[in-house]
């Protein structure tokens, strides 16, 4: 059971990751960037990374 809800805690995290993601353009800029860090919580290289990473492959689970 407690596998589950580690499953499912670790889902939803990557779905908070990919609807923030989502929303930054293309060209992001420093007011765009700044946003996701703060709602994201991480630094400005991860959000970054994660933008690669999830534009790359355009599914959440990129975001795991």
């Amino acid at each position: 059971m407690e596998q589950n809800s580690t499953d499912s805690e670790t889902w939803g995290q990557a779905r908070h990751r990919a609807e923030i993601l989502a929303g930054v353009p293309d060209r992001p800029g420093d007011a765009e960037v700044r946003q996701a860090m703060a709602a994201l919580g991480v630094s400005r290289a991860t959000v970054f990374r994660w933008l690669k990473r999830f534009r790359q492959d355009d599914r959440t689970s990129a975001l795991l």
